[in-house]
């Protein structure tokens, strides 16, 4: 009642009112309105101008656009990531760190963050401390560019370099299951498999690696090494022939495959020889009986006797003095060698030589 007496007393219908308010308060909403439509507008343009190539012509109209828009986080993060694109780390570190300030969980500020943090984890030249200080920004940044979303899923490199800076931190428990994860979706990424095994044996988790690789192994017949050489470190040796020897018999099952074969696996046998004349382990597929074998995709036939052998390998070995004299041949010498703690292996760096 009070309100209506009120209303009564001024002499101006209820209605009337309400709408003179709206006509005042629309002058300021077009405005705005007109301002963000312009923004999107700019935005637009330097996505037309970066395709371009124009990239100052880019960085303006994002610019302009901020001006426009100062609420909206996405325009600086943009920025950000042109200026990442060009180097300009100082100018992608200020944009990036302005979207966060509007919007905190912006992605792709975050990512533009962890990108550059990364690279200076990963700079040799810069300080120990200063790297893992670095390293902790970096992968925070990149954790939160990376979180997952209902229907959304961040980029694989991302968190290929999530992972990678996970290892780089000894948090394998982290990179491990990224690192799965990965590798069962992007089935050509050859460093994924090695990083992931790397990651399950630094983590003291070798019999997982293992199983891990028994199991991708058929798929990647790449990988029969690999597993071999860690059953070798668990001295697991007549396992480790027997991959060896399944290895070896999959060029059989490849040949099948992929230029119509008809070899039958079951009717060789791998067989490892080491020739201590030439210095090398001469790996061969023998037959056990005589049979004949057809490739039809490059029409050949091949007849082979009892015994009759594939010749599929020559694995040359050599030691230090050796290397050595082979350095100096093509005009290097041995800088130094490391080897493993049976001196069955080495690693070894060579150096050219100036006045050849």
């Amino acid at each position: 009642m009070k309100v209506l007496a009120f209303v009564a007393l001024l002499g101006v219908p209820a209605a009337a009112t309400a709408a003179q308010t709206q006509r005042a308060i629309a002058p300021s909403e077009s405005r705005a309105a007109d301002a963000t439509a312009e923004a999107y507008e700019q935005y637009l343009l330097s996505q037309r101008l970066d395709a371009a190539r124009d990239r100052d012509g880019a960085i303006a109209a994002l610019k302009r656009a901020m001006t426009l828009d100062p609420t909206s986080a996405e325009l600086p993060a943009a920025l950000a990531d042109l200026y990442l694109d060009l180097d300009k780390s100082v100018e992608a570190t200020a944009a990036a760190e302005q979207a966060l300030k509007i919007d905190a969980s912006n992605r792709d500020a975050h990512r533009v963050l962890g990108t550059l943090y990364a690279a200076a984890a990963t700079d040799s030249k810069g300080a120990r401390e200063a790297r893992q200080g670095y390293l902790k920004d970096a992968i925070s940044h990149l954790e939160q560019a990376a979180a997952e979303r209902p229907g959304l899923q961040a980029d694989a490199n991302l968190r290929a370099m999530l992972a990678r800076l996970h290892i780089l931190n000894s948090d394998y428990d982290k990179a491990i299951p990224l690192l799965t994860e990965l590798v069962r979706q992007e089935e050509g990424w050859q460093d994924g498999p090695g990083l992931l095994v790397d990651a399950y044996v630094s983590a003291g988790r070798t019999a997982d690696a293992i199983a891990w690789l028994q199991q991708a192994a058929p798929d990647n017949p790449a990988l029969y090494s690999t597993l071999a050489d860690l059953f070798g470190r668990e001295q697991r040796y007549d396992d480790a022939l027997g991959v060896t020897a399944a290895f070896n018999l999959n060029l059989l099952a490849r040949i099948n495959r992929e230029l119509d074969g008809n070899f039958d696996v079951k009717k060789f046998q791998h067989s490892a020889i080491y020739n201590d004349e030439l210095g090398r382990i001469e790996i061969h597929l023998v037959s056990r009986e005589p049979q004949v074998v057809h490739i039809r995709a490059i029409e050949l036939e091949a007849r082979f006797e009892k015994g009759e052998t594939i010749r599929t390998e020559n694995s040359y070995k050599f030691d230090p003095d050796q290397l050595a004299g082979i350095a100096r041949d093509a005009g290097f010498s041995l800088g130094k060698t490391w080897f493993d703690r049976s001196h069955l292996f080495s690693f070894n760096l060579f150096v050219a030589q100036e006045n050849r």
